[in-house]
């Protein structure tokens, strides 16, 4: 067993309130009772539009127990590249701004996908 404990619940925007109203509640919202909530700040909630199946959520683990996703940038530029040009036909000065950057799936078991 490898015992990753979740740290974050990332959900569509559609489930973003349900979802913090879960996390938040220091009773379990699904019970009519005083029953604690076994959830209660344990997870940090993230929404996301890209997310359009609101039937389904995502846990994932906190960077140090199981990194699972990593961000890295070509050639090893950190921070954006900015270009001025001054040209004649142009009163003011023209700026170009790019950042290269990529994203590596690492560990499958740091994240995990659950539908309702």
């Amino acid at each position: 067993k490898l015992n990753i404990q979740p740290a974050f619940l990332i959900v569509p925007v559609e489930l973003e309130v349900a979802a913090a109203q879960l996390i938040n509640s220091t009773v379990d919202p699904s019970q009519n009772n005083a029953t604690v909530n076994p959830f209660a700040n344990k997870l940090t909630v993230i929404s996301d539009p890209e997310l359009i199946d609101a039937t389904s959520f995502y846990m994932a683990a906190a960077p140090g127990y199981c990194p699972t996703i990593e961000v890295t940038s070509l050639n090893g530029n950190d921070a954006p590249i900015m270009e001025r040009a001054v040209q004649f036909d142009t009163l003011g000065i023209k700026w170009r701004i790019y950042y290269d950057v990529g994203v590596n799936l690492l560990d499958f078991r740091g994240i995990q996908k659950a539908t309702e």
